[in-house]
Parts: C-alpha cells; structure tokens; sequence
C-alpha cells in the first residue's frame, strides 16, 4: 500500500551532513561525468551485442550484466540526484518518485555489486579451473544458473518489499532519495 507520509525535513539533519562544495558545483559535476558514463555504457552495450564472437563469450556476461545494473542507477537515480541538487527537494514530491529512486538506490546498486562479486569467483573458475565449464552441464550450473539466481532474486526481492509489502514507509522530500527509509 502506498501512503503518503511526508514531512517537513525540519530537523535539517542533511543541513548539516552535506559536503562543503557547493550545490551548483556538484550539480555541474555530476552532469560533466555522467553524460559520457552512459555514453560509454551504450557504447559497450553495443559493441557486445553487435559482435557475435563477443556476445557468446562467457567472461563478457558477468560484465555486460553489471553494466545493464548500473545502467538505472546512472539514468535515474543520477538524474533525481541532479534534480534535487538543482531544486532542493524531490520533484515531483510524490510517494512513487521516492519508491522508484529506492529501487534504483538500494536494488540496482545492490545487485551490481552482488553480480559483481559472482564475476570475481567465476574469473577464478575461467582461470584456474576452466575444465569445469568445458561441458554444456558445467556452464550450466557454473555460470548461467548462478548468474540467472542472483539477478532473477535481486529484482524480486526490491520489487517485492519496495513496491508490494504491506507497511507504512515514511517519506521526506526535503531530503535525498527521500530520507531513504523504506520499512523493510
């Protein structure tokens, strides 16, 4: 259930956390360095999925699965960074902006580096143990699975408890990703 807590910020905790360099500054900056992040993603995205060579090697699949997870974070939570560091506040101040700036927060950053700790162990395995995933059955249970399991709970996980658990989140608009305080 969606309900549409909000307070006033009044307590101006974040006053007193923010860094010293000024709004405009980071606002600027983080525009500067984005734009060619996700130009550069595209780019990658691209080049693996245009060349077949590439697409069907194994040790692009991990990498080209963090780089569709860090995707949303630099496409919208970036983008909603930018728009409070611009405006203030969370625009538009509505409950939904909060639980979609939760999901890319919490589950796409989250899975990114889940998936990236499965590409540490499966380069060990390409590396010292590539006998394992010499047979369909080893690349199965070696790499898909595992890959399929990670991105397949990740998004059922946040999607769930963000978006369908049954309790009363509390949203601050004054504050960055909301006060970032989802009840689970």
């Amino acid at each position: 259930m969606l309900t549409n807590n909000a307070t006033n910020g009044g307590d101006g905790s974040f006053a007193h956390s923010e860094i010293s360099l000024p709004r405009p500054i980071r606002f600027w900056l983080m525009l500067l360095f984005n734009v060619p992040s996700v130009i550069c993603d595209f780019c990658i995205i691209m080049h693996i999925m245009m060349n077949r060579r590439r697409r069907s090697a194994l040790h692009n699949h991990a990498i080209f699965i963090v780089i569709l997870f860090n995707l949303p974070v630099q496409i919208i939570d970036i983008n909603f960074h930018l728009l409070f560091l611009h405006y203030g506040s969370v625009q538009p101040p509505k409950p939904i902006v909060c639980l979609i700036w939760w999901l890319n927060d919490y589950g796409f950053y989250i899975g990114g580096i889940m998936v990236m700790a499965w590409l540490a162990i499966e380069r060990h395995i390409l590396v010292f143990h590539k006998q394992w995933i010499a047979n369909l059955t080893g690349r199965l249970f070696l790499h898909y699975l595992p890959m399929a399991t990670i991105v397949t709970y990740i998004l059922l996980f946040y999607i769930i408890v963000i978006f369908f658990l049954n309790c009363e989140d509390t949203y601050d608009y004054k504050l960055p990703i909301c006060n970032a305080s989802p009840c689970y």
